[in-house]
């Protein structure tokens, strides 16, 4: 295409960066193979356009566009904060994605060298921040250590330490039940997690097999999705509706009270 003598202008390029569905890696040795300028996102237009591709858009979204799919939160935000957050997640480098849904994204990333990493990144209205300042404070080795934490304009976003292993429901499923010692030691670390979680006010709700990852040095306890922060205050009689794994949610769990610590110890002792 851009071997003529003419060549595309920068708008021309990125349209065809979303025709092609390019990833924003792609479409920035696009815009060079182009001769015009990469996109950059301390200006507004190319933010939005980073933005979009991030998101498989096929096209560069309206003002309008974006305020209905939930972006008021951006015009709330101060645009040299978001400028800044978004530079910052640009330098991240995405290995692989680990799993993707309705509650958000989950890739390993690595920058500048470092790594690897997990981002984490949940849509602005389910995000329990007051869980993940929480963990931030928890100084247990069983639990993700929070490298950063920081607000786009329709995420917030997490990064952590990533732990290499398998989960205990694939150890189990490959090599059948524990022995004893082993399946002692596992819970005693576990517990030493949830402790540091329950000290610092954080239910995890969804403590299960899957939930936990044998690494060299141990068990850790991973997926903060449905935690949250316990309030003695709350004038509220449940505060779940069949929220967690059947088998190892508590029965409060399923929109009979309000969950607290002993919802936690339940799924400890399944």
């Amino acid at each position: 295409i851009f071997s003529g003598k003419s060549r595309p202008g920068r708008d021309h390029a990125i349209m065809l960066a979303f025709g092609l569905k390019c990833t924003l890696r792609e479409t920035q040795r696009l815009l060079r193979l182009a001769g015009v300028s990469e996109l950059w996102c301390k200006q507004r237009r190319d933010a939005i356009i980073i933005w979009c591709i991030r998101n498989g858009f096929d096209r560069i979204a309206t003002d309008d566009e974006l305020y209905r799919m939930g972006e008021a939160s951006r015009r709330d935000m101060d645009d040299k904060q978001a400028m800044h957050a978004m530079s910052i997640d640009d330098a991240y480098h995405v290995e692989r994605t680990l799993a993707r849904g309705p509650s958000g994204v989950t890739e390993l990333v690595s920058i500048d060298g470092n790594g690897p990493f997990v981002r984490k990144k949940i849509p602005s209205p389910l995000a329990q921040r007051n869980v993940w300042a929480a963990l931030s404070a928890c100084q247990s080795n069983r639990l993700p250590r929070v490298e950063a934490t920081y607000e786009l304009p329709d995420r917030f976003v997490i990064v952590y330490d990533y732990v290499p292993g398998s989960t205990l429901a694939q150890i189990v499923e490959e090599n059948g039940r524990l022995a004893p010692n082993v399946a002692v030691q596992l819970i005693d670390q576990i517990c030493e997690a949830v402790q540091e979680l329950h000290q610092h006010g954080v239910i995890h709700r969804d403590i299960t097999p899957a939930n936990i990852i044998l690494a060299r040095d141990g068990a850790h306890l991973i997926d903060f999705g449905i935690a949250r922060i316990w309030s003695a205050s709350s004038n509220r009689s449940r505060d779940t509706t069949a929220l967690g794994t059947y088998g190892f949610a508590s029965p409060e769990q399923y929109g009979f009270a309000k969950t607290d610590a002993r919802s936690d110890v339940f799924s400890l002792g399944r």
